[in-house]
């Protein structure tokens, strides 16, 4: 009877305690998914902003570069360079040089257009020269360099946008349908760079910007060979998928990555950043997590403690 007394009594506890860890367990696990679902959140948004820094500078640097085409062709109607092109050998002195400074003022206006262009240039064969930008006609009025027609011909070329890489160097080259003249733009890899790292909003984020055909690149990062061990997994990621966020490990340490692809320019851009760094925002959540998980098994000790103190030793 005695014996019986002593289960009776432990299962009463047991019960007990199982019918609290019944009521606590699914409010814990609701309290871990609200956790859980503010971390995702938060996560979300951070990838969201990264991939609309990126998106927003390709876009930019596409659409710059469609507009500079455009008045880079748009510069074929030009009166005085198609007088200069066609009938040099016609025009007294007086008026070649009118013709030359009216383009040049053309040339100049073209140039300020955008921060992109560093500098355009008019080569006309039938009279020798290279026109440039405004100024005095001396250093913008030359002799056409004799690489001037091989350098790009030999250069390679993008398909859709027809940026060429020389000499490290980015130019956008539009010839005459007759090779009257050509029309020369270089492209501002400085200003490519500062208006890239401009747009990034994270002082521990870097950005590399490639161009995997022209095999270029402009790093926003000192450390050389991370950006190079970049480059190389850019390579590799873009003949998969144009736009992707993974993590991936670079010169020691963990970093996100984040790129896109523009088909117009060629160009793909990543921004990459420390994991740690990344992540940061989401420690508040860690805490939470912990100090919930201790709160949860105090509860349940104490819980447990006063059961028996209460019920047990007395029933005993």
């Amino acid at each position: 009877m005695q014996n019986g007394n002593i289960v009776w009594r432990n299962s009463i506890f047991t019960r007990l305690v199982i019918t609290f860890l019944l009521v606590v367990t699914p409010l814990y696990f609701l309290g871990i998914q609200i956790f859980q679902w503010s971390k995702d959140m938060l996560t979300k948004e951070i990838f969201s902003s990264m991939q609309a820094q990126v998106v927003f500078y390709l876009n930019n640097l596409e659409n710059e570069i469609e507009e500079i085409r455009k008045l880079q062709f748009d510069c074929f109607e030009d009166e005085d360079l198609n007088d200069l092109a066609n009938a040099a050998s016609l025009m007294s002195d007086f008026e070649k040089t009118k013709a030359v400074r009216r383009l040049q003022q053309r040339l100049s206006s073209i140039k300020s257009s955008s921060e992109y262009i560093k500098n355009i240039s008019v080569h006309i064969p039938a009279i020798n020269r290279t026109v440039r930008p405004d100024g005095t006609l001396k250093g913008n009025y030359v002799e056409i360099p004799d690489d001037i027609y091989s350098r790009f011909k030999d250069a390679p070329i993008d398909a859709k946008s027809q940026i060429i890489y020389w000499n490290n160097e980015l130019y956008l080259y539009a010839p005459h349908v007759s090779k009257l003249f050509f029309i020369e733009i270089e492209l501002s890899k400085e200003n490519m760079k500062r208006l890239m790292l401009q747009s990034n909003t994270n002082p521990e984020a870097r950005s590399l910007l490639i161009n995997p055909n022209l095999k270029f690149s402009i790093a926003g990062d000192n450390d050389e060979k991370t950006s190079q061990e970049i480059q190389n997994l850019l390579n590799v990621y873009l003949k998969n998928k144009k736009s992707d966020t993974i993590s991936i490990e670079a010169g020691g340490r963990k970093y996100l990555l984040i790129y896109a692809f523009s088909d117009y320019t060629g160009m793909a851009l990543s921004r990459y950043i420390p994991e740690e760094v990344v992540f940061k925002p989401l420690g508040k959540y860690k805490l939470w997590y912990w100090t919930f998980t201790a709160l949860a098994f105090i509860i349940i000790v104490l819980y447990s403690i006063s059961t028996y103190r209460f019920i047990q030793r007395p029933l005993q």
